[in-house]
């Protein structure tokens, strides 16, 4: 049976071991996002992937959300009508996710390897609150750009809480000049900061609300 811990012993073990998160047990985990904002990241992600990709009619637009985990972002987008496909490397959560909405395809893929996707397979591309399992940032945004058909965006929340783990498993230095630099070094012509209103932010300290959301365009 998967561990079972309080909200501040799961923290300190991911604090402490950035591979931990894997192998907790979906349900929990899922219980765990929500209370540190998950649903309210999942509305801002939806307000503004409508606003930079409005559903224009059929087909409506194809949307990637990679390491998806339980697909709270994912189901919310398709909620709104968005085309949906989900990836994450752990084969648990996505059958967690299906459970929940078997409507979305899965399928299991590693966000610092390649992606089972065609080039140019997306009109736009999400992951959120995964950045701390990204090891190569120039990497991860060169098969992002790959992974989008031409003038399609990547939506990329950006949580200043998130950066000491992510730190921890990275090659290069995380800061914010740095991942727009990555950005523009994979190729994308338009790249837009959109930040978070502050009643997204008002929550509880540990909230991983996002400061900003990255708006990339290929």
């Amino acid at each position: 049976m998967a561990e079972r811990l309080s909200r501040q012993e799961m923290g300190e073990r991911i604090d402490s071991d950035p591979d931990y998160e894997g192998v907790i047990d979906p349900a929990f985990y899922q219980e765990r996002a929500i209370f540190y904002g998950g649903l309210r990241i999942a509305r801002r992600v939806g307000n503004i992937v409508k606003d930079s990709l409005p559903i224009k009619g059929a087909p409506s637009p194809h949307i990637l959300d990679i390491a998806a985990g339980t697909g709270i972002v994912a189901r919310h987008l398709s909620s709104l009508g968005y085309d949906i496909e989900a990836t994450d490397a752990s084969q648990s959560f996505l059958a967690y996710l299906n459970e929940q909405d078997p409507t979305i395809p899965t399928a299991v893929g590693d966000m610092n390897g390649r992606l089972p996707y065609g080039d140019g397979s997306f009109d736009g591309l999400v992951t959120s609150w995964a950045n701390r399992f990204i090891t190569d940032v120039d990497h991860f945004t060169r098969s992002a750009h790959g992974l989008l058909k031409p003038d399609g965006f990547f939506f990329w929340p950006i949580a200043i809480a998130e950066t000491h783990l992510w730190q921890k498993r990275a090659t290069t230095l995380i800061e914010f000049p740095n991942i727009i630099d990555s950005l523009d070094r994979a190729g994308f012509e338009q790249i837009e900061s959109k930040k978070v209103p502050s009643e997204y932010k008002l929550l509880h300290p540990g909230s991983a609300i996002p400061e900003v959301v990255l708006v990339a365009k290929k």
